[in-house]
C-alpha cells in the first residue's frame, strides 16, 4: 500500500555522524551527513530512492535546519556543499566550505573546527511512503538541505567512525574519493572560495 498524501508537503530531518568530520584542506570538510535510514523520529528512508538534484542547484549548508531565520543565521546559509557521494556502507558523504566573512558562519566554523559542534543532519521531504510494521518507510523522498547540528536524530550516528577516519588516513583512493562511493556530484572545481 502507498500513502502518498499523509506525509506531503512535510519536511523531515534524519541526523547522521557524529564526530564523523575531518578537514579536506583550507576551508572545505568532509563529514557524513545520513548514516542510518532510521531515525530518531520513526521515519525510515530509503536512500535508494533519494531525489538529489534539486538540491544540486542549490546546495546551502545551514545550522540547525534555519532557513527561516530562528537562530542567529538569520535563516541564510552558512555554507555550500562542494561535493556529494554515497559510499558502498549506506552512508551519504558531503564535502563542504563555510561562508567567509560572515561572523555567525565563522563562530560555527570554530566551534565545528574544535569539536564542539559535531552533528550533521539532512532535511528531507517524503515523496512516497508504505507502511513498514509499526513505521512508515519513505521509499522515494528529496533531499532539501543539509544541517550543523548540536543534537542529530540518528541513533547510530557514533558507529564505526573512527575506523572509517583510520582507513582513509592510511590508505586513500588515488581520486581523492573515499573507497566505494558513488559520486552523487562534485562542483570542487567550479566554485573556488573566496580567498579572505
Amino acid at each position: 500500500m502507498t500513502d502518498k498524501g499523509m506525509y506531503d508537503g512535510a519536511a523531515f530531518r534524519s541526523a547522521a555522524a557524529i564526530g564523523d568530520s575531518k578537514a579536506v584542506g583550507g576551508n572545505v570538510y568532509s563529514v557524513t551527513i545520513f548514516a542510518n535510514e532510521l531515525s530518531r523520529d520513526g521515519m525510515s528512508v530509503d536512500l535508494d530512492g533519494m531525489d538529489f538534484s534539486n538540491y544540486e542547484k542549490n546546495p546551502v549548508v545551514l545550522y540547525a535546519h534555519d532557513h527561516m531565520g530562528r537562530t542567529e543565521s538569520g535563516g541564510l546559509p552558512i555554507g555550500r556543499t562542494l561535493r556529494l557521494a554515497r559510499t558502498s556502507a549506506g552512508e551519504i558523504r558531503a564535502e563542504f566550505e563555510f561562508l567567509a566573512g560572515d561572523a555567525f558562519a565563522e563562530r560555527v566554523r570554530n566551534a565545528w573546527e574544535q569539536g564542539f559542534l559535531r552533528g550533521a543532519s539532512i532535511g528531507w521531504r517524503p515523496v512516497e511512503t508504505r507502511p513498514s510494521g509499526r513505521r512508515v518507510r519513505a521509499v522515494r523522498s528529496e533531499l532539501l538541505e543539509w544541517s550543523i547540528v548540536a543534537v542529530p536524530a540518528d541513533p547510530d550516528a557514533l558507529r564505526d567512525v573512527y575506523l572509517r577516519v583510520v582507513r582513509a588516513m592510511l590508505s586513500p583512493p588515488p581520486d581523492g574519493s573515499e573507497a566505494g562511493e558513488s559520486v552523487i556530484f562534485d562542483h570542487r572545481e567550479e566554485s573556488p572560495s573566496p580567498q579572505p
